[in-house]
């Protein structure tokens, strides 16, 4: 009986313990998603309107060009990294600004902030690449 108890006890805290740790990634996701939405962080936006086609560059590189083998993997190499660098400076672009506003937001009453709040979206407007 003790146990046919404890097997019962055992499913039950398997199940409790399941349903907290898919409950917890989901909050976190959603935070997350939240987080990024209220802060102005869009990271991925940022990265994917800048995203180049670097299979497609290389390949019409190496025909154009006439590229033998080992330059094919250096070009290729070169270009990696140089995206990877310019992602690496898009995201903390982005982080900088959102960092400046909401520094500039704390100094500003509550009046100010509604008329900064008002430029800052006539200039993402006005300058969409933003």
């Amino acid at each position: 009986m003790a146990g046919e108890y404890i097997d019962s006890c055992k499913g039950k805290a398997f199940a409790v313990l399941f349903f907290v740790f898919v409950g917890g990634m989901a909050a976190g996701a959603l935070s997350l998603k939240v987080y990024q939405r209220q802060s102005g962080v869009e990271v991925a936006a940022v990265t994917q309107r800048h995203q180049h086609q670097p299979t497609l560059a290389v390949e019409r590189l190496r025909e154009e060009l006439n590229l033998n083998e080992t330059q094919f993997v250096e070009v290729q190499s070169v270009l990696d990294e140089c995206i990877m660098r310019e992602a690496d400076l898009l995201t903390q672009l982005a982080l900088t600004r959102t960092d400046g506003r909401g520094r500039i937001m704390r100094i500003l009453n509550e009046s100010q902030q509604q008329k900064f709040d008002t430029l800052l979206r006539q200039v993402s407007t006005a300058n969409p690449e933003d």
